[in-house]
């Protein structure tokens, strides 16, 4: 960060006591839309050598005086900026829309930064009302700030398109980049990008929601799959450094990545040994994510010619989902691509393309592969197996001693990737019992999930521990061991919250623990043999007790509500009880 080089005080309107303003739905707040948008443009800012001073940097109430008092106690402040979104008349919806700025009066250098602000704003495609520049002597903090001021309005949070936008993260980075290079543009500090600047610190990776009761307002981070590092193609993780409460995953919590092999290799050489057997090389993989990271392995073994002997051979992608999603990557790749990708694009070269590579949309173009008696790679999904058009292939792979069953990614207890893997003899498909004859193999160390060294190393990273994480998306031991961790190790005030559990957020304090249900032993149902079919339905069987024991749970839990919702919840049970009795 350069040294000071301009002082501009931001003032997110509003505060947590302020209940009135928002959508007509109560799905957002315009004061913590505003102190979001705050904080994306004082580090936009600040991270480009300008002072910036925040009138309010939580939901603390802040009056009109005191704001004024902020910015006027600042020497040679040069520009005061007022956030918020509108509203128009009336408390429904309204077709009102459209950006725009308010100057205490025309001229001077607040018409100049206006001006500045609002061509940076249309330069991003921002829509703008037709009289974007509105003069307001009215307005209090506009007349009572010695510097230069102006207040922006983001558009109308009573308009259910803008007020869609005004909710997504991606949205509001856009505003704070247009109005950062517009305030810069103003104070004759050159825009220059910074490759920090699109994750706002992470919040783009993470999801992050505002929840305000009461006057009290919390920052609630979602971590979603906190990714590995060093993966192909994507970027490292990012992190978040502030949130009152965290919900985390914690699928490798008590476990450590090995240091990752040499994919390429790996890969090129099942794909010479199955082929070398006339064989296919099934992958069962995730449609997002993992698909990707293997069609950019096998493009690079296809130019490095490391598979011999099958010369053209094709990889077929059937899922029309992960057909989607590498589109979406190839589209987006600034915003995708690591250094490594971005070098190949620069060299003309699509990371995730290459000869023989073949799509398959239809049932019919998927059934087609079946027909090919050539050697090839089939990449399909479920990644798990536990549906889609895996299943077929699998059915017509499984028996065949020539081919392979290549696993890329995690399988969880109870999947028919999972059997497979632990080496399950015979599977049910389709209604027919598959004797499993093909090489059973995984690619090690492939995974998109951090290990508990990364799921630390993103914690860590909040600079004030949040009142509380809450540990979920793993199984039972690995969330208790990684939330015992936490506690004992890194002081974290941390749970693992059973089903059923409830928590006020606002006082921080426990209301229900919920109920911890463990998976048992199940005596098999009648007519199953010790199979992975009989596995199955005892797996099957188990989770049709949790989901009765889930019912149950939201029956109580809203017994004693209004007429209204007891009455939805009664005609929901009842018409899926008919519909499965009918």
């Amino acid at each position: 960060m350069r040294e000071p080089s301009g002082r501009v005080c931001l003032d997110p309107g509003h505060d947590a006591g302020n209940l009135a303003n928002r959508s007509p739905d109560g799905t957002y707040y315009e004061q913590e839309f505003t102190l979001d948008l705050g904080k994306r443009l004082e580090k936009l800012l600040t991270d480009r050598g300008v002072a910036v001073t925040m009138t309010r940097t939580g939901g603390e109430a802040v009056s009109l005086a005191k704001r004024c008092e902020i910015a006027n106690s600042i020497p040679d402040l040069d520009l005061f900026v007022s956030l918020h979104s509108n509203a128009a008349a009336g408390s429904g919806w309204s077709s009102a829309k459209g950006w725009s700025i308010y100057l205490y009066g025309p001229g001077g250098r607040r018409e100049q930064a206006a001006q500045d602000i609002l061509e940076q704003v249309r330069a991003a495609g921002i829509t703008v009302r037709s009289t974007p520049i509105v003069y307001a002597p009215e307005l209090y903090v506009l007349k009572h700030t010695k510097a230069p001021a102006v207040l922006i309005e983001n558009g109308f949070h009573t308009n259910q398109d803008e007020v869609s936008l005004l909710k997504e993260a991606a949205y509001r980075q856009k505003l704070a980049v247009a109005e950062a290079r517009g305030i810069l543009e103003y104070l004759g500090i050159p825009w220059t990008e910074d490759e920090t600047d699109p994750g706002y610190e992470a919040e783009v990776q993470a999801a992050v929601a505002w929840l305000t009761e009461n006057g009290v307002s919390k920052k609630i981070v979602f971590s979603g799959d906190i990714g590995n590092i060093n993966q192909p193609i994507i970027h490292d993780p990012r992190y978040t450094t502030e949130a009152d409460y965290v919900i985390m995953e914690s699928t490798y919590g008590d476990r450590y990545h090995t240091a990752p092999p040499d994919y390429v290799a790996e890969l090129a050489g099942q794909i010479q040994q199955t082929f070398d057997r006339g064989g296919n090389l099934v992958i069962p993989s995730f449609a997002v994510g993992r698909t990707q990271e293997m069609l950019y392995f096998i493009r690079e073994i296809k130019e490095r010619r490391l598979v011999h002997g099958h010369d053209g051979f094709k990889v077929y992608v059937d899922s029309p989902l992960a057909i989607e999603a590498t589109r979406v990557f190839a589209e987006n790749y600034l915003d995708c691509y690591d250094t490594a990708a971005m070098a190949l694009v620069q060299k003309g070269i699509n990371p995730l393309t290459f000869q023989g590579l073949e799509v398959a949309v239809t049932p019919d173009d998927s059934m087609a592969i079946n027909f090919d008696k050539s050697p090839k790679v089939i990449i399909s999904a479920s990644g798990m197996c536990e549906a889609g058009r895996i299943r077929h292939h699998l059915k017509h792979n499984l028996w065949r001693p020539e081919c392979t069953i290549l696993f890329v990614g995690y399988q969880a207890i109870g999947t028919l990737g999972r059997n497979i893997i632990e080496g399950e003899k015979e599977v049910r498909l389709f209604g027919e019992t598959i004797t499993v004859n093909a090489h059973i193999e995984e690619l090690a160390g492939v995974s998109g999930h951090a290990d508990k060294k990364g799921l630390l190393n993103w914690v860590n990273h909040f600079e004030k521990k949040p009142e509380r994480v809450f540990v979920v998306h793993g199984e039972d031991l690995v969330c208790e061991d990684f939330t015992k961790c936490l506690k004992e190790e890194y002081g974290y005030n941390a749970f693992a919250p059973y089903s059923g559990a409830c928590f006020d957020l606002a006082a921080n304090q426990m209301i229900s623990e919920g109920v911890k249900i463990p998976v048992a032993p199940k005596e098999l149902p009648r007519g199953h043999a010790a199979s992975e079919g009989g596995k199955r339905a005892m797996y099957l069987a188990n989770q049709l007790d949790l989901a009765n024991k889930r019912l149950q749970q939201i029956i109580n839990l809203n017994k004693g509500g209004t007429n209204r919702d007891m009455e939805k919840l009664l005609k929901q049970i009842n018409d899926l009880c008919d519909k499965l009795d009918g």
